[in-house]
């Protein structure tokens, strides 16, 4: 699927655009797309408590770096999604306010801003009786289009009720790649980022994003958690 980015989310294209998703992969090249119309650039999918109680919680896409994600961890991004600041369903698009100042310690907050990651905002997403936020991220608070922040909001939760059976699955058996495997095969075996690149011929970066979406698919909060969940499904 070939995603390009609208110039609207509501428009004729931008519809058209969201009839093609069928996957996960599908889902985070399409919220790529559009958290760029709305001003974000980096953006986080975090299934939240709702029904499914702490178990549920867990990163269903992100463009952010694995190491960023190592960096701030979970429970910050959990804080970071479901925060005073996070925008209700139905709320107005007006009354958007990006959080320019998150409680991080100053070292972490440098290297996010280092990465353009500078001012937050939170979108809560009801599609159905679960519950997700869309973190979005910018260089600055005045990055953020509050117009496009309201239409992104109604459209992400509009694919989200379309993929709701590929993403109750997710974390239960969804297939890894062959890339995905052999790196997390080969965090089982103890081996580093580092080694894994030299003994798979990739870079680090690269290691780093096939482990990442490996975690994704695994619903794991952190490698341990994706080998665990590999070896229970007979991936490893």
């Amino acid at each position: 699927m070939v995603m390009t980015k609208p110039s609207s989310l509501v428009s004729a294209e931008a519809l058209a655009a969201i009839d093609q998703i069928a996957t996960r992969r599908d889902l985070s090249r399409w919220l790529a797309s559009a958290c760029c119309v709305a001003g974000a650039p980096h953006f986080l999918l975090v299934a939240t408590m709702g029904d499914a109680g702490r178990q549920g919680e867990r990163i269903l896409a992100s463009n952010w770096t694995y190491d960023l994600v190592h960096l701030v961890g979970l429970d910050h991004i959990l804080a970071l999604a479901e925060g005073a600041h996070a925008v209700a369903m139905g709320e107005q698009a007006a009354s958007i306010q990006a959080v320019a100042e998150v409680m991080f310690s100053q070292s972490v907050s440098e290297v996010l801003a280092e990465h353009g990651l500078a001012a937050f905002c939170s979108l809560e997403l009801r599609p159905g009786p679960r519950h997700y936020h869309l973190v979005l991220a910018a260089p600055a608070a005045n990055a953020f289009r509050p117009e496009r922040l309201g239409e992104l909001q109604m459209m992400s939760a509009y694919v989200l009720s379309r993929l709701s059976k590929a993403l109750s699955s997710a974390g239960s058996g969804e297939a890894l790649s062959d890339r995905e495997r052999e790196c997390i095969h080969w965090v089982a075996q103890g081996k580093t980022t580092d080694e894994i690149a030299v003994i798979l011929g990739l870079t680090s970066n690269t290691v780093n994003s096939y482990l990442v979406h490996a975690m994704q698919r695994c619903g794991a909060r952190n490698r341990a958690m994706a080998v665990a969940a590999a070896i229970r499904s007979g991936a490893i």
